[in-house]
């Protein structure tokens, strides 16, 4: 492991994550070995301020979704916005649905439409996306 590789790990293991779930979002998220730490910190930082989460929840929610930790924060806006249309606080969501910010927005927005189609209201759409949406999508 480089020295990049470990400051990453260090940052992750003050934030609540076992050796066991970091080694596991390193395979999954092969990206954390292309980034400073300090590109993860931003990350990290950007879910506690903006989304109102404490380090534990960061830590559950990047073990169930290490490609959390590699995000824009454009991509994340954008999806927030499109969530957020929907009446959805994107804290409950993360908690709920940790793939929810890595989608594609593309695919999230396709989604919803599909659902109003369906004639679906705001409400039922909102309960599916924080209830069912792993049933819908995978990273």
């Amino acid at each position: 492991m480089n020295e990049e590789d470990k400051k990453i790990c260090e940052k992750l293991i003050q934030i609540g994550m076992t050796e066991e779930q970091i080694e596991n979002a390193f395979k999954t998220n092969t990206n954390l070995k292309k980034v400073l730490d300090i590109d993860v910190v931003r990350v990290m930082i950007f879910l506690i301020k903006n989304y109102n989460l404490t380090e534990q929840e960061v830590a559950k929610i990047a073990s169930e979704n290490p490609w959390i930790l590699t995000e824009s924060f454009e991509r994340m806006r954008y999806l927030e916005e499109s969530y957020t249309k929907l009446g959805i606080e994107i804290k409950e969501l993360l908690i709920k649905q940790p793939i929810a910010i890595s989608l594609n927005p593309k695919l999230v927005d396709n989604f919803i439409q599909e659902l109003k189609n369906e004639n679906k209201t705001d409400e039922e759409i909102k309960q599916i996306i924080l209830n069912e949406l792993n049933e819908y999508f995978s990273i």
